[in-house]
């Protein structure tokens, strides 16, 4: 005999994931440029450089699946905060037609609660011959519990590099503030590029070959 989950219990790690999950929290794009880009510096801007330079190479790779050649900044500017002006000189130098920058744009402390629920807990009562047995169930009373979780902003922007410079498509993901650079950059590009596709401003990701 089977005991079930109780229902309670599945409705909050259902909330609580629902609120942890990555997603778009904002989303705007520049209607008149649709051109596509073609080579495109990738900029995290982290005081970290281990984590910047994580997020950035994988970002890069993924841009590279759709057609785009993209470099991590940390191969021209290898500061870790660079400032505006070296930025716009290699993006100059380099003949980049974008670039791709993602800073965290805020975070919040959040608390999510879990109640209590009671489950049944079997256990087995000899019968009265031997070899038979019977099953019993008690019931134990689980508590609630509070969790606390940090939620960050990552914003990412797409800059067209002509002239001046000027943002074409811009987008904030929401995302928990414990996750690895790696498991932060896999979120922006699962959550960013597909709407970049859609955007006509990059290419869809190549099929994979078999073999």
């Amino acid at each position: 005999m089977r005991s079930r989950i109780p229902a309670a219990a599945v409705l909050s790690t259902l909330f609580l994931a629902a609120c942890t999950t990555p997603r778009l929290v904002n989303l705007w794009s520049d209607p008149t440029s649709r051109a596509p880009i073609r080579k495109a510096l990738v900029l995290a801007v982290n005081k970290d450089g281990a984590s910047r330079r994580v997020f950035e190479d994988l970002l890069a790779a993924e841009l590279r699946k759709r057609g785009v050649s993209a470099t991590p900044s940390y191969d021209v500017l290898p500061d870790d905060r660079p400032g505006e002006t070296a930025l716009r000189e290699k993006v100059r130098q380099g003949g980049y037609d974008a670039a791709l920058v993602t800073r965290a744009a805020g975070h919040e402390r959040r608390t999510s609660y879990s109640p209590g629920y009671s489950v049944a807990v079997p256990y087995v009562v000899p019968g009265p011959f031997w070899g038979t047995y019977a099953v019993w169930y008690d019931w134990a009373w689980q508590p609630g519990y509070a969790r606390e979780y940090e939620v960050v902003d990552l914003e990412t922007t797409l800059w067209r590099t002509e002239g001046e410079g000027r943002v074409v498509w811009a987008g904030t993901l929401r995302t928990l503030g414990d996750d690895s650079a790696a498991q932060r950059a896999r979120a922006v590009a699962r959550a960013v590029l597909p709407e970049l596709e859609k955007a006509g401003l990059v290419a869809a990701a190549a099929p994979k070959r078999d073999g």
